[in-house]
Parts: structure tokens; C-alpha cells; sequence
């Protein structure tokens, strides 16, 4: 059996303090100003350049305050074996300001043929050391470029389709390819243009806000994070009393959020937004997540998986392509609960077509090993999908659908009463049901008892 979540010992004035963003007995303010700031500063009032020197200078209760400003911020924050307490959290205002992980390529490239133009190197320093295959194939899923200010991934996304990249010599205008020998990135270009003539960036920076080890009660707050190539939110290791207020993650190469190995967190107030997922969770992790919006992320929007658990409340995610999904990749079941949440049709990227009228209507997706509550939750346009092995509990809900289909299959535990359905189909032990034979698929599962059948429009 786990041990009781640490989210849940704050102490109760502790954590009212903690969601209202205030630091309680804060000691010490350290001002951030890349613009103007010296990290040899020390006396009061003075800024410093960068959030690492005031994170390696802070002490629980103290503030770290980056200057609001106009120009984005374009450094990496990270969070290492660092701790507040309970009673003196430490708290990063970002005051609005955009953290920003792309920066313009290089003056020096070679012309491979006309049009066509080598950075050589280029994606080395992502690596930090020599790389190995398997991170030179993490880091080439995630790599993107922005051409005049729109992100272009070749059709590719970290957690969702990943064609091949085109080799240089049947690279067009507008494309590019990367070198795996030489770590270098190609380009082509319309005829007659140059790399001085375009505005492409490229990321530099591997997550927005990384926090490491087993750091605790920390607050971050009031941040934007667009354009890195990992994560815009990344814990790794056994990280508690992690509180995120008011922040976004936008353009993404991999997570708007994720939380690996033991790491406790909550959220109030994220929006992810052109990600390869909104939200990503894995392993032992566990989470609260409160008034946040995932729309238009490139594969998944929610995707929880592992042995954790998780609460999402208050919140809009939008159901694409992918769907959403939950399910179970350790030892222990991954525990979700949804309250009042919307799911929401969009549509896709390329064509802006919805899944249903492509006639794909996408999934919620319960794997084997997920449990499940959908409590007070409104589903629109969006099938779902609950795997042998895994316990679904759905009340108080409403699923409009019309064009798609929900299937129970045999070996899933099932409990639902006191909701609303209009479906193409309701699948249940292997039989379709719908409005007609609703009273029946109600007395074969003795589920539903008191939900009832829209009619159509």
C-alpha cells in the first residue's frame, strides 16, 4: 500500500497562503533582470541576471522576482535539490514574462546546393556530451524549427506521428531535414532567398522550468514558457509541495507539464496549448490539476500513465485526433479522478476539419489498469474506449456524440447512473445498444438505472 500523498499534510493555513500565491514569513526578495542585472550582486535592492544565481541564493521564504518586461526571458529555470518548508515556501513570480527557448540560426552555414543550406553541428550543444543513439533519437523527435514565427515540425510529433524525415536531396522550399553523422540541420529555401533573408529560430533551451531531485515547496507562478524542445514544466525524481499558479506552456516540443518517478504537484491555472501533449504524467506521480485549458496540442492533450494519481477539476480538454488517454504501465493502477471537466471537440491542424467529420471520432481511452471517475463531466463529439482490465465509474455526466461510439468491453468494471447519452452506439459485453434498446442495455448491465437517452435534435 502507498503512502499517504504529502500533497495532502500541508498544513491548513499553509496551504491557503499556498493558493492565494502569498509566502509566508518571506524573508527576502531577489529582484531578476537579464536586461540590467549583475550576478555579483548582494546588496538589497540590486537585480541579478538570472534566476539561477538568485535560485542558488535563496533560502525558504525568500522571493524570486523576474522583472516584468517586454523582451522574453532565455534561460532554462532550474530547480535542483532545493527546498523551502511548509511554513516558508519559495516562490519565483514571473510577472507575465515569456520564457522563451528558440534563438536565430547561426551566421555561419554552408550552400549545399542552390537553395539548400547546411548549419553543420547545429543540434550538438543540445546534448551537453557526447550522445548516444537512443538520445540523439529523443532529441530528433522533439526538434523543430519556427519559420517567421509559426512553428514547423515536418509533420512530426514527440508523442504522436513521427514520419522520416526526407533526406537533403529531396528536400523543397520550406522543409527541413536533420544530419544523424554530422548532428546538423539542412534547410531549403525558395529560390534566390538566403538564411539572412528568413526568420528561423530553432530551440536552444530543453525545458522552461525543470525541477530535479527531491526539491519541495516551491510556488511558481505568473510564468509563459513557448518553444523549448522538451517540456515546459519537467520534475523528475521525488519532488512534493511543487504549486504551479497562473502558467502556460505554448509550442512545445514534447510537454506543456510532466511529472516522472515519485513527484507530487499542483496546478492551478495552466494553459497548454501547440504541445505534443498538453499534460503528460508518468510513473509514481501524482497530481491536482485545477482550472486548466489543453486545446490544439499536437497528439494527446491529456495523457496520464503509470501507477499515480491524479485529479483534474474545473477544467476544458479539448478531444482531437489522439484523444485522450489513461492507463497503466507499472506495478498498481493509475488512479484518475475528473470533475466538472469539458471535453471538447477541435479540429485538426492541417485541413481544420473536427475527427467526426472526417468521420474519426476521436477517444477517452481507459487502458488496462486505469481507474477511473468521471464525475459531473460533459463529453462533446468524442467516443470512448474502456479496456479489459480497467474500472470506469461514470456519474452526474453528459456524453453528446451523435456520430461516435462508447465501448465497454468484456473483463472492464463498469459503474453509471444518472447520466445523459446520445450516441451512434453504446457498446457494452460485446452488444450495441442505443435510444431504442437503451431499457435493455439498462437491465443487462444494471448500470444506469436513472440515466436516460437524449433525443436526437
Amino acid at each position: 500500500m502507498k503512502a499517504p500523498s504529502k500533497l495532502s499534510l500541508f498544513p491548513s493555513a499553509t496551504l491557503a497562503l499556498l493558493l492565494l500565491g502569498l509566502s509566508p514569513l518571506a524573508a527576502r526578495t531577489w529582484q531578476v533582470d537579464p536586461a540590467k542585472g549583475d550576478d555579483a550582486a548582494r546588496a538589497e535592492g540590486e537585480p541579478l541576471r538570472s534566476v539561477a544565481k538568485a535560485i542558488a541564493l535563496a533560502q525558504p521564504g525568500d522571493v524570486i522576482e523576474i522583472t516584468a518586461t517586454q523582451e522574453p526571458l532565455r534561460e532554462g529555470i532550474v530547480i535542483a535539490n532545493r527546498s523551502g518548508t511548509q511554513e516558508q515556501p519559495i516562490v519565483i513570480e514571473g510577472n507575465g514574462v515569456e520564457l522563451l527557448g528558440t534563438a536565430p540560426l547561426p551566421a555561419t552555414y554552408e550552400e549545399v546546393r542552390p537553395g539548400v543550406f547546411r548549419f553543420p553541428g547545429l543540434v550538438k550543444p543540445l546534448f551537453g556530451k557526447e550522445p548516444n543513439s537512443k538520445a540523439i533519437g529523443s532529441t530528433f523527435a522533439r526538434f523543430f524549427t519556427v519559420w517567421n514565427g509559426k512553428p514547423n515540425h515536418m509533420g512530426r510529433s514527440s508523442k504522436g506521428d513521427r514520419p522520416a524525415l526526407p533526406k537533403v536531396e529531396a528536400l523543397r522550399p520550406g522543409e527541413w531535414t536533420l544530419e544523424e553523422e554530422t548532428l546538423s540541420l539542412v534547410i531549403a529555401l525558395e529560390p534566390g532567398r538566403t538564411p539572412e533573408m528568413e526568420k528561423i529560430t530553432t530551440p536552444v533551451v530543453h525545458n522552461g522550468v525543470a525541477v530535479r531531485g527531491n526539491s519541495s515547496h516551491w510556488i511558481i507562478r505568473n510564468l509563459n514558457v513557448r518553444q523549448v524542445l522538451n517540456d515546459g514544466f519537467n520534475l523528475h525524481g521525488a519532488n512534493s509541495a511543487i504549486v504551479f499558479e497562473k502558467i502556460s506552456a505554448t509550442e512545445c516540443g514534447d510537454d506543456g507539464i510532466s511529472a516522472h518517478g515519485t513527484c507530487e504537484l499542483k496546478v492551478d491555472g495552466f494553459v497548454g496549448r501547440g504541445n505534443s501533449t498538453g499534460i503528460c504524467h508518468i510513473n509514481e506521480s501524482r497530481s491536482v490539476q485545477e482550472n486548466i485549458t489543453l486545446v490544439e496540442n499536437n497528439a494527446w492533450n491529456l495523457m496520464l500513465l503509470g501507477s499515480g494519481e491524479h485529479v483534474v477539476k474545473k477544467s476544458v480538454v479539448g478531444v482531437g485526433k489522439k484523444g485522450v488517454r489513461f492507463a497503466q504501465q507499472q506495478d498498481g493502477p493509475c488512479r484518475v479522478t475528473l470533475e466538472e471537466v469539458r471535453f471538447v471537440e477541435e479540429a485538426d491542424h492541417a485541413d481544420g476539419k473536427t475527427a467526426a467529420a472526417d468521420g474519426k471520432a476521436p477517444i477517452i481511452h481507459a487502458g488496462k489498469g486505469s481507474e477511473v471517475v468521471f464525475d459531473r463531466v460533459e463529453v462533446l463529439q468524442a467516443g470512448g474506449t474502456v479496456d479489459a482490465g480497467a474500472k470506469v465509474t461514470l456519474r452526474n455526466s453528459r456524453i453528446d456524440a451523435p456520430e461516435a461510439k462508447w465501448e465497454i468491453q468484456p473483463g472492464a468494471a463498469w459503474t453509471a447512473d444518472h447520466n445523459s447519452y446520445r450516441l451512434a452506439g453504446l457498446l457494452w459485453n460485446g452488444q450495441a445498444y442505443d435510444a431504442a434498446t437503451f431499457a435493455d442495455y439498462q437491465k443487462a448491465s444494471t448500470q444506469d438505472g436513472d440515466s436516460r437517452w437524449q433525443a436526437g435534435e
